[in-house]
């Protein structure tokens, strides 16, 4: 009968559907971020490939024809965490200044964004990289109080859904694409570098592909993509830059230093 009240079990029913709505509204950004962020893996990859080639195509065609693929997927989207992280935390700055610019008092956006900007310094180990990005969710965060400020003063102030849309607009394709790129030039190798004593001589290296007899590595002082003998490599280890300034040295100080004269591009 129309107008008739709900039972109980279609109230409980009611509000289940609608906190699965609300949180499923909260969550669609980041699943849109984390979707965007995997398309765009794939140029920067590309981009780091032709860079770390020096832009010579012969040996970026010797790195793709050498790796493997589904351990580089697997690779790259690791990498990709930090930046998810990063974007993250534009996006929630932005949406923190704009409500703390309109009036609001949101504590628990503040916790989010200083454990986002927490999180850079734990999932990546590399210091230039965590300032840069903290620096970009701080002027985000700066630029939406402004914003929100300078409209609450011209009696216009944003309502909640104008919020939200100029905070995602932080998160356009150009900008996650610059956030990637910063890590392309700050961490070049979607691999660790390897210390190889090849016939005497230490050589610092990715290796690509490890056969029965011989080995494929990337030459990380002659940007070449090199075979050769298993028989001829006396000693193989992971290894650290010399010149790399990471945050957490516990587990590194263990790893021997690369040798030679290694650039990334």
């Amino acid at each position: 009968m129309e107008g008739s009240p709900q039972t109980p079990q279609a109230e409980v029913g009611a509000r289940s559907r609608d906190a699965l709505d609300h949180y499923l509204r909260r969550i669609k950004p980041l699943a849109e971020l984390a979707g965007l962020l995997a398309l765009v893996a794939i140029p920067v990859f590309a981009l780091k490939l032709i860079l770390l080639a020096r832009f010579d195509q012969t040996v970026a065609l010797a790195l793709i024809a050498n790796i493997t693929l589904g351990g580089t997927a697997v690779a790259i989207l690791v990498t990709m965490i930090p930046v998810l992280f990063a974007a993250a935390g534009v996006l929630t700055a932005g949406r923190l200044g704009f409500g703390l610019g309109s009036g609001g008092r949101n504590w628990w956006g503040v916790v989010v964004v200083l454990a986002l900007v927490g999180a850079q310094f734990v999932v990546w180990n590399r210091l230039i990289v965590c300032i840069t990005y903290s620096v970009l969710i701080g002027l985000v965060f700066a630029n939406s109080l402004v914003q929100s400020r300078l409209q609450k003063r011209a009696l216009t102030p944003l309502s909640d859904a104008d919020r939200r849309r100029l905070a995602k607009d932080y998160l356009s394709p150009g900008h996650i694409a610059g956030l990637a790129l910063i890590s392309i030039f700050v961490s070049p190798w979607w691999m660790p570098p390897e210390r190889l004593v090849i016939q005497n001589e230490p050589t610092s290296a990715l290796v690509l592909n490890d056969s029965d007899k011989h080995v494929a590595i990337f030459d990380l002082s002659k940007h070449l993509v090199l075979h050769v003998e298993k028989s001829k490599i006396s000693d193989r280890q992971y290894c650290q830059p010399a010149d790399e300034f990471v945050i957490w040295r516990a587990s590194m100080d263990a790893r021997p230093v690369c040798p030679g004269d290694i650039e990334p591009f």
